[in-house]
């Protein structure tokens, strides 16, 4: 395994970037009833990593962050052990963020995100039972949320997101009766919006009740509650704790 980061921040200007990469050759294992020692063969592969994270602080209590992750692995695909399959394949990462922080340095902060999420995993056999697969998964989404600081002791906040994911899948496979193939391509949605009240009703208690609805393409619709109160301990508890 070997990665490095670099971070630098100019003025109001922040970046870090990352780069690893990750090489296995093969695992070991024991069997459960012989209890000898071996290799799981086909387990080897190759992955690479990158990432760059980007903030901009704007005025005193704003904050643009520009989020990418890539990562690239290549290699084997083991079955069963000591099944001899001879599988291999390579999955490709690429995700990006961009979020909008404000209110940072006050009580009614909030903020908004977008994102894409996608995914390409392909593998390919030589035995004749599948010949090849490419499934690609592209999932994005909004979310935002503000929070209202109505009184010294209670906090209100709202929220919505909406996310959807597709998945587009095409195989062929050869089962011995000729090469048939097939794919499956659905997308999937959801919508919700949220409220959530925290009220400290004494100095250490707190009351935490919310509601949420949200709408799923195919799941359908529904709304839940939550309540709880929470308790915050000293810190000779927190220590008492640590003792034990």
């Amino acid at each position: 395994n070997y990665k490095a980061v670099v971070s630098h921040k100019l003025g109001k200007t922040g970046v870090l970037a990352t780069v690893s990469k990750e090489k296995q050759d093969y695992m070991k294992f024991k069997e459960a009833n012989s209890k000898k020692h071996g290799k799981w063969e086909n387990a080897n592969y190759d992955k690479v990593t990158a990432s760059v994270k980007i903030e901009q602080e704007i005025g005193d209590d704003q904050l643009a962050t520009l989020l990418f992750d890539h990562s690239h692995k290549d290699g084997g695909r083991p079955g069963a052990v000591n099944s001899g399959s001879t599988a291999d394949g390579n999955v490709l990462e690429n995700n990006i963020a961009l979020r909008y922080d404000w209110g940072k340095t006050s009580d009614n902060a909030g903020y908004v995100q977008m994102y894409r999420n996608y995914k390409n995993y392909r593998y390919f056999r030589d035995d004749s039972v599948f010949s090849k697969n490419n499934t690609k998964e592209t999932n994005y989404g909004v979310d935002i949320q503000q929070a209202f600081k109505t009184a010294d002791n209670n906090t209100l906040i709202v929220g919505a997101n909406y996310n959807s994911s597709k998945v587009d899948s095409k195989f062929a496979s050869d089962y011995g009766w000729g090469l048939s193939s097939g794919a499956y391509d659905r997308s999937i949605n959801s919508k919700s919006v949220f409220v959530q009240d925290s009220y400290n009703f004494a100095k250490t208690w707190t009351l935490n009740a919310g509601a949420r609805y949200e709408n799923h393409s195919t799941a359908g619709s529904k709304t839940v509650g939550s309540a709880a109160i929470n308790k915050k301990f000293n810190e000779n508890v927190y220590r008492f704790i640590n003792l034990l």
